[in-house]
């Protein structure tokens, strides 16, 4: 579950830190009524983060999805779920981002971190809002173990009637 995750409250759920960190409720831009996080760096080129633990049973071999929506003032910030950091591309407007990962060990509780390490400018902002966590379903296919595969050498000329083409779409 995660706790307050348009803050609509506070942000007392969350943790912060590094060198010139802020990290608070704004209530002025966000994506969803009535507030988004906000973490503000005022070094470049140093660690900050904002963190919260995401509570429940994490079982293995299942990939778990945070879902929210970024909107950042530069390249160079990054979100974390679990083991994995995925970069957020996000510069001027409200963008879609996402984590996923897959436990190999059934687990309980989960960090979630927005961190910037890579700023190469002075006060940078990054804002978060309408946080999610969902599981991603197997597809048929991948429920009864199918996994279609078509090998093509690199070297070889693909056809000018498209059969081979669509047959990789198959």
């Amino acid at each position: 579950v995660i706790a307050n995750p348009s803050f609509t409250v506070n942000t007392s759920s969350w943790s912060s830190g590094g060198t010139g960190v802020s990290f608070t409720r704004d209530t002025g831009l966000f994506d969803s009524s009535p507030a988004a996080a906000k973490l503000t760096s005022t070094q470049k080129r140093t660690l900050c983060y904002a963190t919260t633990t995401i509570t429940g049973l994490f079982q293995a071999g299942l990939t778990y999805i945070v879902s929210f929506r970024v909107h950042s003032t530069s390249d160079g910030a990054y979100a974390s779920f679990g083991t994995t950091k995925t970069p957020l591309e996000s510069y001027g407007s409200w963008e879609d981002g996402s984590v996923f990962w897959t436990p190999t060990s059934n687990t309980t509780n989960a960090a979630f971190t927005i961190s910037g390490t890579e700023w190469n400018f002075g006060i940078q902002n990054v804002y978060f809002d309408t946080l999610s966590l969902s599981v991603s379903a197997a597809t048929l296919a991948d429920r009864r173990g199918f996994r279609r595969a078509k090998d093509l050498r690199v070297n070889s000329p693909l056809d000018t009637s498209g059969v081979i083409g669509r047959q990789l779409a198959d």
